[in-house]
C-alpha cells in the first residue's frame, strides 16, 4: 500500500484526531521498517476493536504468491485452546474451492458479516473442519488490498457468544480494518523484501565464488611465467578487467624442440563466457598437433572448431613462430592488432591479413615470415592497451610508439613494466574499461 493512497484516503473520509494519530504511527512505523512494531501496532488496533465492539478474535489469512490459497498469517484467538490454533495454522485456505466464505470474499472484493452461524451454511470442506474445531458462532469478513488488488482477509469470528453488529458499527469496523490492511501489507512486504534482499546476497556470495572459481580455472590457463627457451628473452603480463577476463596468450612447444609458438587473442565481452571460450581455445590449442607448426592453419584449426560454439561471441588472434635454428619468426593474424617489431630505434608492424575468428568457417589466414636478429624485440598485445583512454578522452595508442623508443635500450621485460606503469600514468588511475595482455620477446 503506497503512502500517498493512505493519506488521500485520510483526508476524504477519516478525518479525525484518533484516526489521524493511528495513521501518524503506521506511516512512522512503516518509514522505519520495524516488523516487530507493525505487528504490536496491529495487536493495539485489535485491542481497540475488541474493547469496543466485544469482539473475541481476529484472524489474518495472505494470498500466496500463485494466489491458489489463503495462508494463515496471524490468528489471534485467545478463548481458543493453542492445539487448535496451530492446527488451522497448518490449514491454508484454498480458492479452488467452492463454498467457502473466505474464497467468496477475496473474488467478490466484498464484506460478509454472518450474526448467526450454521452448519448448513457451511459448504466449503475447509470451512466444516473448522467449524468442527471451533464451534464458530458468528463472523465478519473483511478483504485486505495492497495498491488496489485483494491480498488477503481478516476475519472477527466469535466461538462463545453471537457478534451482533448494525451497519453503522460495520462500516465503523472498516476504518480500521483499513489501517490493519496498511500495516498487514507493509509488514509482509518488509519480509519479503528482506526475503528478497537475503535471496540476492546469497545469490551474490554463491556469484562471487563461482567467479572465485572461474578466476583460478583461468589462472591455471595462462602462463605464470615464460619458458625457458635458449637464443631469447621472454616476458608477459595480464590484468583482467573483472576477476576474470577475456584476454588469453601462451607458449606453444612443438614435437620440434628449436620452434617455439606465442599466441595471444582477445575474446569478445567479458567474464565468465570470455573466460570459458579461452579454456575451450586452450584445449584446442593442446589437440592441434602438426598445425601448430603453420600459423595460417593452425588459426584456421582453432576458427573452424569454435564455430557456434561461442554463444555469438568472437576472438582476434595472432600466432607466431620461432625458429631457434634460423631465428626466422612466421606468422598470421586474425583481425588483432599488429605485434610491433623494435629494432635499431625503428618500430616495425607486423602486417598480415586475416578476419575475425568464430563467425565464419575455412577462413584463410596470409602467412608471412620476417628474419630477426640479435637485439630485437617483439611485443605482441590485445587492444586494451591502444584503446585506454586519458580523462581527457585520448587513446593510449597516439602516444604508445613514441614511449616505446624511448625505453627500447631496456630489457624486454623492463619495457613490458614500464608500459604499464606509462598506461597508469596516463589514465591517472588503475582502473581498466577492457583487458590489458602484453607479451614480449627479444633475441639474445
Amino acid at each position: 500500500m503506497k503512502i500517498r493512497n493512505i493519506q488521500m484516503y485520510v483526508k476524504t473520509v477519516l478525518n479525525k484526531d484518533d484516526t489521524l494519530a493511528i495513521f501518524s504511527e503506521i506511516q512512522k512505523t512503516i518509514q522505519q521498517n520495524k516488523e516487530i512494531r507493525l505487528n504490536n501496532l496491529i495487536d493495539s488496533i485489535f485491542q481497540d476493536l475488541k474493547s469496543r465492539f466485544q469482539f473475541e478474535s481476529m484472524n489474518i489469512f495472505l494470498l500466496d504468491h500463485n494466489y491458489e490459497n489463503l495462508i494463515p498469517y496471524k490468528l489471534t484467538n485467545p478463548s481458543l485452546d493453542h492445539k487448535i490454533i496451530d492446527e488451522i495454522y497448518q490449514m491454508p485456505i484454498p480458492m479452488k474451492e467452492e463454498g467457502g466464505i473466505g474464497t467468496y470474499v477475496v473474488q467478490k472484493r466484498m464484506n460478509v458479516y454472518i450474526p448467526e452461524l450454521s452448519e448448513d451454511m457451511v459448504l466449503s470442506s475447509w470451512g466444516k473442519k473448522v467449524l468442527e474445531l471451533t464451534h464458530m458462532k458468528s463472523n465478519l469478513l473483511f478483504p485486505l488490498f495492497a495498491d488496489g488488488a485483494v491480498c488477503g482477509i481478516i476475519t472477527f469470528p466469535t466461538y462463545r457468544e453471537k457478534l451482533e453488529l448494525n451497519e453503522k458499527q460495520i462500516e465503523e469496523i472498516q476504518q480500521y480494518v483499513f489501517y490493519i490492511s496498511v500495516a498487514v501489507t507493509s509488514l509482509f512486504f518488509s519480509v519479503e523484501l528482506k526475503e528478497r534482499n537475503q535471496f540476492i546476497e546469497k545469490k551474490n556470495m554463491q556469484m562471487h565464488e563461482d567467479l572465485k572459481l572461474a578466476k583460478r580455472i583461468q589462472k591455471s590457463l595462462i602462463p605464470a611465467n615464460p619458458p625457458q627457451f635458449e637464443g631469447i628473452s621472454l616476458a608477459s603480463f595480464y590484468k583482467p578487467m573483472d576477476e576474470i577476463g577475456g584476454d588469453f596468450f601462451d607458449f606453444l612447444r612443438t614435437r620440434e624442440p628449436h620452434l617455439l609458438g606465442i599466441y595471444i587473442s582477445d575474446i569478445s565481452g567479458h567474464g565468465v563466457p570470455a573466460a570459458l571460450i579461452g579454456s575451450m581455445v586452450k584445449t584446442l590449442i593442446e589437440t592441434a598437433g602438426v598445425k601448430r607448426t603453420t600459423p595460417g592453419k593452425f588459426l584456421n584449426f582453432i576458427n573452424n572448431k569454435i564455430i557456434g560454439q561461442t554463444s555469438g561471441n568472437f576472438l582476434t588472434a595472432f600466432y607466431g613462430l620461432y625458429n631457434q635454428k634460423t631465428k626466422l619468426f612466421r606468422y598470421s593474424r586474425g583481425a588483432h592488432p599488429y605485434p610491433l617489431l623494435i629494432r635499431d630505434e625503428k618500430i616495425i608492424p607486423l602486417q598480415s591479413q586475416g578476419k575475425i575468428l568464430g563467425v565464419m568457417e575455412d577462413l584463410e589466414f596470409e602467412e608471412k615470415e620476417i628474419q630477426l636478429f640479435s637485439k630485437d624485440k617483439i611485443l605482441f598485445y590485445t587492444d586494451g592497451l591502444t584503446e585506454a583512454l586519458s580523462p581527457e578522452g585520448k587513446e593510449f595508442e597516439a602516444i604508445l610508439e613514441e614511449i616505446i623508443l624511448r625505453i627500447a635500450f631496456l630489457p624486454i621485460s623492463n619495457i613490458i613494466s614500464l608500459l604499464y606503469q606509462e598506461l597508469i600514468h596516463f589514465k591517472k588511475n588503475i582502473d581498466f574499461d577492457d583487458d590489458i595482455c602484453l607479451v614480449g620477446l627479444e633475441i639474445e
